[in-house]
This record gives C-alpha cells, sequence and structure tokens, in this order.
C-alpha cells in the first residue's frame, strides 16, 4: 500500500463506513451554505454544518500598558473559500475540516 501523499488521503483512510470526504466551496456566507464539489454539486446549508472555533471570528481580550483591550481575529469562512468537508452519519451532518 502506498503512503497517502494529501490530507484528503489521509482522512479517507481513517474514515469508517458512512463518511465521507468531499471538496467544498463557500457559496454563501450568512446563512452559511456550502456546494460540495461533486457530482451533484449539493448545497449544504448551516442547519447541517459544524464549523470549528478555527474557521470563526473570535474576540481576545488583551493586556496592552496595563490597559484591557478586545481585539478580533478575523478568520471566518468567507464567500469563494474552498474547504475540505467530511460527511458524518451517510450526510446528515457535515464537519469543516478547514481550508483547502
Amino acid at each position: 500500500m502506498m503512503p497517502a501523499t494529501s490530507i484528503k488521503q489521509i482522512i479517507q483512510s481513517c474514515t469508517t463506513e458512512g463518511t465521507g470526504l468531499f471538496y467544498g466551496r463557500v457559496n454563501k456566507v450568512s446563512p452559511l451554505t456550502i456546494e460540495l464539489q461533486n457530482d451533484s454539486n449539493q448545497r449544504v446549508s448551516e442547519a447541517l454544518l459544524i464549523v470549528p472555533e478555527h474557521l470563526k471570528d473570535k474576540d481576545y481580550i488583551v493586556n496592552i500598558n496595563g490597559e484591557e483591550k478586545i481585539i478580533t481575529l478575523k478568520n471566518a469562512l468567507q464567500k469563494n473559500d474552498n474547504v475540505i468537508i467530511l460527511s458524518i452519519n451517510n450526510g446528515n451532518l457535515y464537519l469543516i475540516v478547514g481550508r483547502v
């Protein structure tokens, strides 16, 4: 067996029956909609998506010279971002793994 050479191959080697790996593209930001890049070009709505914290905007409180400030890390998905998506439970739920 040849070693896995891509993230997709590595994740596919770890998945079980009822799961699948897809490439997708952010079609709409609010509400979040992802278009899967497969034969059917299926669109997945926000209600079925799990978006990890590293793909969201996040506020942090920092201390600068004794003064607390709030900074925002802007990392939310944007329209036309390409993503890798793990389909879970035969397509009843989708986990966005990361950007491509």
